[in-house]
């Protein structure tokens, strides 16, 4: 074989390999971290602990209406999305806390339509409050601009506010 029927073969190996180093180069500088992944600022001011909890009105997933006024006691918000994996990673957790009889939770996901939040939580059988919030406004209301995130209110106040993912022990520490 000679060298000029070797190159174009060479040639092709070489610029195949080139082509694969770009795109992985592309693929990685684009790939996000999803422990936290940041959705937006937030447009409202920042809530701190002790501050009133926003009010808000919104459907469940299927079309049940929830008022924030109407829920008593302590309520766990967890804010969150379907395609957050730190959000699914913590389900567990936060479906057991949903099943203590001193709280109640109510998930908000994070710029989500109603029928991907009831497809979502039906295939994970979940058990407590599913809230779409398409627009975003209840998360901007409390200030989230992450998820996950968790806002425990009592009596209408804010007594507690985490951004990130929390295990069973500090949600049970929140709420002791």
């Amino acid at each position: 074989m000679t060298s000029t029927t070797k190159a174009p073969w060479i040639r092709a190996v070489v610029l195949a390999v080139i082509v694969v180093l770009v795109l992985g180069a592309v693929y990685l500088g684009m790939k996000k971290d999803e422990s936290t992944v940041e959705v937006a600022e937030p447009a409202g001011p920042v809530l701190e602990v002790g501050d009133s909890a926003p009010r808000f009105t919104a459907l469940d997933k299927d079309g049940l209406p929830v008022d924030s006024d109407a829920l008593t006691g302590r309520i766990w918000l967890v804010f969150n999305a379907t395609w957050c994996s730190s959000c699914r990673a913590e389900i567990p957790e936060v479906q057991e806390l949903a099943n203590r009889s001193d709280v109640e939770v109510v998930a908000v996901y994070l710029r989500e339509n109603t029928a991907d939040v009831r497809a979502f939580a039906d295939r994970l059988g979940l058990e407590y409050t599913q809230v779409a919030d398409p627009n975003g406004e209840i998360s901007s209301a409390y200030g989230i601009s992450s998820v996950p995130s968790h806002v425990l209110v009592e009596d209408g106040v804010v007594t507690f506010k985490k951004l990130g993912a929390l295990r069973a022990d500090d949600m049970n520490a929140a709420l002791d």
